[in-house]
């Protein structure tokens, strides 16, 4: 490894440790006693039930994308390739590892290098952006809830900022200016740009790949209230879609490992806006990432017995 690879590594490892080292200082641990001796499993298994789906919503709608990108898979490929860039999601220090190994394993099978990481880069970009659009929807009723000045700042900046953002990456595509094309990383970011809004703007894929991204993070909301309810914090579905999105999408910034420190730190801070126990904040953020260490320990298993990457269809 080179050393700015371990320099990253060890930035990451840094800012891993002391974002929980942040989060656990504002513990209160009267409080996580009363939680744990309250905890009710049966919440815990339906929001392990609910996180397990993810992977065969997500390998439903990279399917659907790797259509338009030039290769197909069946759904069973797809599932096995998104369980297992789960599990790489939650080993290496990089949120985005899982995707450099479905596409690894993409080519391998015996899929073009453009098409694979086309269609994998449109699936993040889809997902994100109806992550924010989500966030954006929610925005009213969160700065109702959410009285604190900071927070509410917080709120605006974190879902006008994402759909700023998403929608300039769909905007370069649309430039018909030479320099876009000069060079290697501008020329592969309109072509990636152009291909998400094709299948944005056309009808039936968009719809689906809508009705997808919605459901997963529906599902996740779903499972943060599942555990909050296991535990016994006074959170409520409402509240959950509130704090979730918001979460996630700073979660996606790649400055920790596996998003362990940031969604805690966030997660703390948000259930305190809403005027809720931060140690609760705390507990839910932590069994939340336990439970996706299953869910991806899941892809790990797969990977490990299987050998061979899905082939070109």
């Amino acid at each position: 490894m080179s050393i700015r690879g371990r320099v990253l590594i060890a930035s990451k490892v840094a800012a891993t440790a002391g974002l929980l080292w942040f989060a656990l200082g504002r513990i209160d641990w009267a409080v996580v006693g009363l939680r744990l001796n309250a905890v009710v499993p049966l919440f815990g298994v339906a929001a392990l039930i609910v996180l397990a789906l993810q992977p065969l919503l997500s390998a439903w709608r990279w399917r659907l994308i790797a259509r338009y990108s030039g290769f197909g898979m069946t759904i069973a490929q797809a599932l096995r390739l998104s369980l297992i860039g789960t599990f790489f999601n939650q080993a290496l220090p990089s949120s985005l590892g899982g995707d450099g190994a479905r596409i690894w394993l993409s080519v391998k099978g015996g899929a073009a290098p453009r098409a694979a990481t086309y269609s994998v880069l449109v699936d993040r970009v889809t997902g994100l952006l109806w992550l924010i659009v989500l966030a954006v929807a929610c925005l009213p009723w969160s700065l109702a809830i959410v009285s604190d000045a900071t927070g509410r700042i917080s709120l605006i900046v974190c879902a006008f900022g994402g759909l700023a953002a998403i929608g300039a990456f769909l905007l370069f595509g649309r430039l018909d200016a030479a320099w876009t094309r000069r060079w290697w990383a501008t020329r592969h970011l309109g072509d990636v740009s152009r291909l998400a809004w094709r299948l944005l703007s056309a009808p039936a894929p968009g719809s689906a790949i809508a009705a997808l991204s919605l459901t997963l993070h529906a599902a996740t909301v779903g499972a943060v209230w599942l555990i909050a309810q296991g535990i016994g914090a006074p959170l409520d579905v409402f509240q959950a879609l509130i704090v979730v999105p918001p979460t996630l999408l700073i979660t996606t910034v790649p400055i920790s490992i596996g998003g362990w420190g940031v969604r805690e730190t966030v997660m703390v801070v948000a259930f305190s806006f809403l005027g809720l126990a931060e140690t609760d904040g705390l507990i839910v953020s932590v069994l939340y990432g336990a439970a996706t260490f299953l869910v991806g320990a899941v892809g790990g298993l797969v990977w490990i017995s299987t050998a061979q990457a899905p082939p070109r269809r």
